[in-house]
């Protein structure tokens, strides 16, 4: 018997195409299966938008700076 995991769990639902190229991914990728590979999209994504974020407020931060200077 499986033992059950405590973590929350969702669904997707996908067309077959979409599963077939996905499917190839995990398997060129070697990847234990599509769980794992929705969770590597899904960290990857929110580390790119948390980066997004961090270069926003650093160009923030730099148009400030170049206004003050200019005073």
């Amino acid at each position: 018997m499986q033992k059950r995991s405590n973590k929350p769990s969702f669904k997707v639902f996908a067309d077959e195409d979409l599963m077939d190229r996905i499917d190839e991914v995990i398997q060129q990728e070697k990847y234990n299966g599509r769980g794992e590979y929705a969770l590597f999209l899904i960290r990857r994504d929110l580390a790119e938008r948390d980066h997004k974020k961090t270069i926003d407020k650093e160009h923030e931060i730099l148009e400030d700076r170049k206004k003050r200077e200019k005073k």
